[in-house]
């Protein structure tokens, strides 16, 4: 599975692959199995197809079942002190402006995301009005980036790396264009192996 925005080709792209699966299973394309595997440019993923649970009050055309789409263990790590500064002062942004007791990292299942714990919804905003200083504009969301950020709440001990129940991830809602990715983490024999990324689908026609 190959993944494009306008100017080149992505690694990988959690929404367009849960989509993908969607689709191919809704019209019935998908080899009568409970799991696939699919190539991308940044390694092989799994895709299962699980049945929602019978009391699930959902009203999306996804209601009856799920798509998950793995990842690998998420990869975090510090960033030099230098640096930190210079991302503080691209993004206008102080110490005081973050959460106590977090730090910027980076983190990664598929690509890099530099996470930036900002301590309210109010300075999460203002980094919209910063974005106009460049020739690119921010992504309303990202479900690689949604997985990346689990995996740096698990290190900061923000999230529990027990816990069972899905990590509901809202992205986009100030830029007008809402969306939740659920982040699952994934285990084998006790071992976090990587998570499962998730969420509803419809079709859409223009």
């Amino acid at each position: 599975m190959r993944y494009w925005v306008p100017n080149h080709e992505m690694e990988m792209c959690g929404h367009a692959a849960v989509g993908a699966v969607w689709a191919l299973q809704s019209l019935h394309l998908l080899p009568d199995a409970p799991s696939i595997r699919i190539s991308t440019l940044s390694g092989v993923v799994e895709a299962r197809i699980v049945p929602s649970p019978p009391d699930s009050t959902s009203d999306t055309v996804s209601s009856k079942q799920s798509i998950l789409v793995s990842q690998p263990t998420g990869i975090v790590g510090d960033i030099d002190p230098d640096h930190i500064l210079e991302i503080l002062s691209s993004l206008n942004l102080k110490e005081t402006d973050l959460i106590p007791g977090l730090k910027i990292q980076n983190a990664r299942t598929s690509r890099t995301k530099t996470l930036i714990p900002v301590k309210d919804r109010a300075t999460l905003g203002s980094l919209l009005r910063i974005q106009n200083r460049y020739t690119f504009r921010g992504k309303a969301v990202s479900a690689i980036a949604g997985s990346a950020l689990v995996f740096g709440l698990v290190q900061s001990g923000v999230v529990d790396a027990r816990t069972e129940s899905p990590i509901v991830v809202r992205q986009g809602w100030l830029m007008g264009k809402p969306s939740e990715i659920r982040v699952l983490l994934r285990r084998e024999c006790g071992v976090l192996v990587g998570c499962w990324i998730s969420g509803d689908v419809r079709w859409v026609r223009d």
